[in-house]
């Protein structure tokens, strides 16, 4: 099929390698030179496929790739506002375009949207679908062929057969779900806020099992042994980051506050996640000299976009601590060289993530952390 990518960033490129590899004859575009020029060092195969296909090569003009386009998808940043919503504004600008070139063209927005945004920018081209994608920065290209399902909402909650038979076709889902715009834009929220209550929730929880003089890990266990406990996956540690988790929250509690609706748990989710830096800063105040090792928003990235360990820092610092840091997929941001450095510069080493170490380190997350998300 001939499909277009309009936004080669982080997602966008890790479509166009996977649409690539199934088969499909695929062009990009992006407001950037050589967009692929500068890829994640993390992303999974993805510069394996960048070569293997000869993507540089599909990168063309806007023209170009709309009227190539059987299915077009928008993959474009929707960056947070102050009080908490997304702007659609780049979204917009892209539709405009689109629609300028040839407003007939299925156009399918990946990009994650505020409730009702859908609706509004439908007028700019005849057939605008929202798609967004339940993946994860570092494996995108394996989830997108691996995904367990498929969100997409249209004006009136139809299928495409198109586009419902291009993911059939694409990835390995067994339910490509349709509904809606405004339906499809609160799940893709919900199904994020779910995550932040649960990660909240499980350090809270940790927070009162200490101060009660009890074990936490008897209740994890329990967890475990009992369907409708579903939460019994996550373990304590630091709190959730990264480019979605955080900002959906806050989505949601803005939503919450615009249609009438209390939206207070989204808040008290927000301020658990920052009073668990406070805690464990707290665990180590005798401490004068302190390491952090690893600073990515998880485990084996190198993102740091609402990044917890670089919050750790920050936090510490204020203490009047010496900080040093270290992190094999950010030397950039490494104030020493190797884990030994790390470990002879400092009182105490925290590891943030569950990686495989020979210095002695303080582990700041329950055995069985693995929070890739």
């Amino acid at each position: 099929m001939r499909v277009g990518i309009v936004g080669v960033g982080k997602v966008g490129s890790c479509m166009m390698a996977c649409f690539a590899k199934h088969g499909h004859n695929v062009l990009g575009y992006d407001v950037r030179q050589n967009p692929l020029g500068h890829v994640s060092r993390t992303e999974k195969d993805l510069q394996y496929l960048i070569e293997k296909y000869g993507l540089k090569r599909r990168i063309r003009s806007l023209e170009e790739v709309v009227k190539h386009s059987e299915l077009l998808f928008i993959i474009v940043q929707t960056p947070s506002l102050p009080d908490g919503c997304f702007d659609v504004s780049y979204v917009e600008r892209a539709l405009k375009e689109i629609g300028r070139i040839d407003r007939s063209r299925p156009c399918i927005v990946n990009s994650t949207l505020p409730p009702g945004a859908c609706r509004r920018l439908s007028r700019y081209v005849d057939a605008l679908y929202y798609n967004p994608l339940y993946i994860r920065l570092g494996r995108v290209i394996e989830d997108l062929e691996q995904i367990r399902f498929v969100m997409i909402g249209s004006k009136d909650g139809q299928p495409f057969k198109l586009l419902d038979d291009f993911w059939r076709r694409t990835s390995a889902a067994d339910h490509v779900l349709w509904d809606t715009y405004e339906t499809v834009e609160v799940t893709k929220l919900a199904l994020n806020c779910i995550m932040t209550c649960q990660i909240s929730m499980v350090n809270k929880l940790d927070e009162i099992f200490e101060k009660s003089g009890g074990n936490i890990e008897y209740l994890l266990e329990i967890l475990k042994l009992d369907d409708r406990f579903k939460f019994g996956n996550y373990r304590p540690g630091l709190g959730y980051g990264g480019p979605c988790l955080p900002r959906d929250n806050r989505m949601m509690g803005y939503h919450c506050a615009r249609i009438g609706v209390n939206g207070f748990i989204f808040d008290e989710i927000d301020n658990i996640n920052r009073e668990q830096l406070y805690r464990i800063a707290e665990k180590y105040r005798a401490y004068d000299r302190i390491g952090v090792y690893g600073l990515g928003y998880k485990p084996h990235s190198d993102i740091t976009v609402d990044s917890q360990p670089l919050e750790l820092v920050k936090v510490l610092r204020d203490m009047g601590k010496t900080v040093e840091t270290f992190d094999p997929y950010l030397p950039e941001l490494s104030t020493v060289k190797s884990e030994k450095e790390l470990e002879k510069k400092t009182d105490i080493v925290l590891l943030c993530f569950p990686y495989e170490t020979e210095i002695k380190c303080e582990r700041i997350w329950r055995a069985g952390y693995d929070r890739d998300i």
